[in-house]
């Protein structure tokens, strides 16, 4: 395959995110919630973990770390992907999808190891994964945290994000000197900054 073409297939994210609290369902007016541990990663089965769309099983998957066209990094914000997407019609079509930022967010499926569950605040933490089978780019994250853009574009997405949120109505509780602060960080290109900005704005 050409190059400049291998390239221009390569996306990156996160699809997982570490100690972010997610609504899953809603039961009889009772809200359930779920947090990945930052600790539920170690010792998981990340072996033979494909990329798909939605997780469907419909579809030819985009990647795989079988033959290595989908890498794996954890680090303390989550589990980060990198994934040359197959040249394939469907690969093409979800590569100009996320280009476009029809589809940012990514999930991902596993098998749990340990859970901890709280009746206090109705939340179940996920202490242990044993296996993870696959990551997916999709349409309807359950963790908004997560994202999906194109390789090397992350602070481009990361600026869409802030700048997103500026639109929220929550921003006029933030204070002025917050707002200045987040202007300056996307004028310097702060990726772990916005990173982290991301991860507050989200508990709002």
């Amino acid at each position: 395959m050409d190059k400049k073409i291998d390239e221009e297939m390569e996306v990156e994210g996160y699809a997982i995110v570490f100690d972010q609290s997610t609504m899953l369902f809603e039961y009889e007016g009772v809200k359930y919630y779920e947090i990945i541990s930052s600790k539920a990663l170690d010792n998981a089965d990340l072996s033979d973990v494909s990329f798909k769309y939605n997780h469907s099983d419909q579809v030819l998957i985009l990647a795989a770390t079988r033959n290595g066209s989908l890498k794996l990094k954890k680090d303390k914000y989550g589990l980060k992907i990198w994934a040359r997407l197959a040249n394939t019609s469907v690969g093409r079509d979800l590569r100009e999808m996320i280009k476009e930022g029809l589809i940012n967010k990514m999930s991902f499926a596993f098998s749990p190891g340990e859970n901890q569950y709280y009746d206090s605040s109705n939340t179940t933490i996920v202490t242990k994964i044993k296996r993870l089978y696959d990551v997916s780019a999709v349409d309807m994250p359950a963790y908004r945290q997560t994202s999906l853009y194109i390789a090397g574009d992350e602070v481009g997405f990361l600026k869409r994000s802030i700048k997103g949120r500026f639109e929220n109505s929550t921003i006029k509780d933030w204070e002025a000197e917050e707002v200045a602060r987040i202007k300056e960080a996307i004028m310097a290109g702060e990726v772990e900054w916005f990173r982290e900005q991301i991860k507050k704005q989200s508990r709002i």
